[in-house]
């Protein structure tokens, strides 16, 4: 993978794999927003790298920013500096998604740019308000958003925000399979590489999603 991943050829060719195994799919009506951080020696001066939060501890590396579609994989992602906030990525990510439908985040998520940039989409976004905030004051907010509110007050919306877990466990399979988001290898640095070698390792997860489904 070292080598052969950095030709042309080879990235062409997982580049047309990807989607190909995401169209097997069935295309569902909900799919769920996350990161997860991909860290790196504290000391690596690698272009891209960025130094920030990787669950309870601070770090550096690079960080994962995907949507996940129950039955069809990760249908949208990026590779940022660890340091970059997931909110800012999600308005490229929902940018590649197909219109309609729900997309599920944390409370990250919940600002009113985010909201709108999925509403432009015909994609209801549904996160819990930030704990911190008490009230929507008194400027304007995103018709968007303020649906997401009244949602997640009711039974549905309650679930489809349990239901993110779909995407934790994504993740935690991804990380715990023989093929999947281990450590980096010390070879693979600067966000080109990462991406690569990422998207060679969604590949066989995606396999083993539809080996997975009956």
């Amino acid at each position: 993978m070292s080598r052969r991943l950095r030709t042309v050829a080879v990235q062409d060719l997982l580049r047309r794999i990807e989607p190909a195994l995401l169209a097997q799919g069935r295309a569902g009506w909900c799919r769920f927003i996350d990161g997860k951080p991909l860290p790196v020696s504290g000391h690596s001066e690698a272009q891209g790298v960025g130094y920030g939060r990787a669950a309870s501890t601070k770090a550096r590396g690079y960080k994962f920013h995907g949507v996940f579609e129950p039955g069809r994989g990760f249908v949208a992602w990026r590779i940022k500096p660890m340091n970059v906030n997931e909110s800012k990525v999600a308005h490229e990510l929902i940018g590649d998604l197909s219109p309609g439908g729900y997309l599920v985040g944390d409370n990250q998520f919940d600002q009113n740019p985010v909201y709108e940039t999925a509403g432009g989409r015909s994609i209801q976004l549904v996160a819990p308000r930030r704990q911190r905030v008490k009230g929507l004051g008194h400027h304007q907010h995103s018709p968007h958003r303020l649906r997401a509110i009244d949602l997640v007050s009711r039974p549905f919306g309650q679930a489809l925000v349990h239901a993110r877990r779909s995407i934790e466990t994504a993740y935690a399979q991804l990380t715990g399979l023989a093929f999947g988001l281990a450590p980096l290898p010390n070879w693979v640095r600067t966000t080109p590489r990462v991406e690569n070698w990422v998207r060679a390792k969604l590949i066989y997860f995606t396999a083993y999603l539809r080996s997975t489904i009956t």
